[in-house]
């Protein structure tokens, strides 16, 4: 997984975590309700005689530790993916990359002349230059 997916995510269910926190319970919609109400009898459950006796809208409330749980898993990956290095993109240049796919396609006579003039002249991107 790339490094901004795994922000992305790590901060989703942190603020998933944040509003589990905030908020004491959901009152869900009466078609909302229903859908529940199919999936629950629909799975078997214990739990599917008390969705379809309810009449109406029915609330939920969440125990408090999902909001802790979800905070804390997204601290912690938002928290790895800021320790994950960066990947090279477009305007970068990772000279092992670089380096491979110059031996992998030798046949070519275009990377061939990109591949001598890479080696005689050196990296675009470093300082230091090799003396001509």
């Amino acid at each position: 997984m790339k490094r901004h997916h795994l922000l992305l995510v790590g901060l989703l269910l942190f603020f998933a975590g944040v509003q589990f926190r905030l908020v004491e319970s959901f009152t869900l919609s009466e078609k909302s309700s229903r859908f529940v109400a199919a999936q629950v009898s629909r799975a078997g459950t214990p739990q599917a005689a008390m969705w379809q006796n309810a009449p109406g809208r029915k609330v939920v409330q969440p125990p408090r530790w999902v909001g802790l749980a979800l905070m804390s898993v997204g601290s912690v990956l938002a928290l790895k993916s800021l320790s994950m290095r960066k990947q090279s993109g477009f305007g970068e240049y990772d000279r092992f990359s670089l380096s491979q796919s110059f031996r992998q396609a030798e046949a070519c006579p275009a990377l061939a002349m990109i591949r001598e003039r890479w080696v005689t002249r050196g990296c675009p991107g470093s300082r230091a230059r090799a003396r001509r």
